[in-house]
């Protein structure tokens, strides 16, 4: 079951749950995640999991190079915050009818 939760009541809700699976006896928790983890990676999760871990790799390696719209390289903006990195990043994309 999926569950939302307010900001106030989330740190509360996470703990409750993390104290109730500990109460948990451990053999069945850890078939439950042999059994789930089978079952994500019959549905293909390992192959995206790789291909991502590969596209992150190239990401990474480029970033540095990578420069917004304004000229400013995007790992500058990252050391500003990220309210810099998404402007600069969204800005391309702005039309004056959706200015604040």
């Amino acid at each position: 079951m999926l569950e939302v939760f307010p900001a106030e009541t989330f740190e509360a809700k996470v703990y409750d749950l993390a104290a109730r699976i500990a109460a948990m006896p451990p053999t069945p928790l850890q078939l439950n995640r042999r059994v789930i983890t089978g079952a994500t990676r019959m549905m293909g999760w390992g192959m995206q999991k790789d291909l991502a871990m590969a596209l992150n790799a190239v990401t990474n390696s480029v970033a540095g190079d990578q420069t917004a719209s304004d000229g400013r390289k995007f790992s500058d903006l990252m050391s500003e915050g990220w309210p810099s990195f998404k402007a600069a990043r969204d800005e391309p994309f702005r039309t004056p009818w959706l200015e604040d």
